[in-house]
């Protein structure tokens, strides 16, 4: 990655997270993925404020140069505010979790064979920065949160900050190069007789990921609406055409569902996206549960 692109995503972090180990596990059948074995963590040093760039000590010793080096245990850190503090070992737990009370960020490493593309799962931590390139973390532990990352062979350093209960913080391989990713979709519900939509609240969205180190191109998703064994809707509208998906990116497609209302009795209703590739046929393919809600019911309407 180019020192450009590196700089311009930490600049987009500062912004937005004041950056609040040391062994490496393979992956096994035993273990829930990849994840350091030991984390570094440093207790807040500097505040974060109303200012371009995030005033941060650690950032600046740690982050900000490609060839600097990694904390040490015990190793003392004297941050732009005067305070100082201690680096201190926390062992990982066995599904991936540490204790990170007290700690404004975290340093691991894990070590692979070859350099290749993981899924991060980042819980309970609002960044994590591998090899120096930071990615949004699932600050509230929704669930949601499943980022693409580059690993290279070898040892790779992990800086996770911004925490908020007991971080878990897994890197597990993809199954597939391209998929559509079941664990966020902006789903509305489906309704009876008697009420009155516009297009934008029954639209859902499905997320698409492209976790290789090669851009996605000729993709093309292919909508229905199931209700037990019966197909009511076989072409389900797709409202824009797939982009291009660079290396490690992702992009939220949208389904318009039918506006007809909805039987309240019967199967539950499902969305059956497949996911093609022009002139590789079928690349991936995902279903999502509907609801079906009356027209003066609490129900889901959807803003994409």
């Amino acid at each position: 990655m180019s020192d450009a692109r590196r700089v311009v995503s930490w600049l987009l972090v500062a912004l937005l997270v004041p950056i609040a180990s040391v062994a490496a596990e393979e992956e096994s059948t035993t273990t829930p993925g990849l994840y350091p074995t030991t984390w570094l963590t440093l207790p807040g040093l500097d505040r974060g404020a109303r200012s371009p760039f995030n005033p941060s000590r650690v950032f600046e010793r740690y982050l900000w140069k490609i060839d600097a080096p990694p904390p040490k245990a015990a190793e003392v850190v004297k941050g732009i505010s005067g305070k100082e503090g201690a680096w201190k070992p926390i062992e990982t737990a066995g599904d991936g979790t540490f204790d990170a009370k007290g700690a404004a960020i975290a340093y691991g490493t894990v070590e692979v064979p070859a350099a290749g593309v993981w899924l991060a799962d980042v819980e309970r931590a609002a960044v994590l920065y591998v090899n120096g390139v930071p990615h949004g973390g699932d600050v509230y532990g929704h669930g949601i949160t499943k980022v693409p990352v580059s690993l290279e062979k070898g040892v790779n350093h992990l800086f996770a900050a911004g925490f908020r209960g007991t971080p878990r913080i897994v890197l597990t391989r993809p199954e597939k190069p391209v998929f559509l990713a079941t664990w966020d979709a902006t789903l509305p519900d489906l309704v009876t007789d008697g009420g009155v939509w516009t297009q934008s609240h029954r639209v859902a969205g499905i997320l698409v990921v492209n976790a290789s180190d090669e851009p996605a191109a000729r993709l093309y998703p292919e909508a229905r609406i199931v209700r037990g064994e019966q197909v009511h809707h076989p072409d389900v509208q797709i409202w824009q055409e797939l982009t291009t998906i660079p290396p490690g990116g992702s992009l939220k497609i949208a389904v318009r569902l039918p506006d007809e209302p909805y039987a309240l009795k019967g199967a539950e209703p499902r969305l059956e996206v497949d996911l093609h590739q022009r002139d590789n046929g079928l690349v991936d393919a995902a279903s999502w549960p509907l609801r079906v809600r009356t027209a003066d019911d609490v129900h889901r309407r959807t803003f994409l």
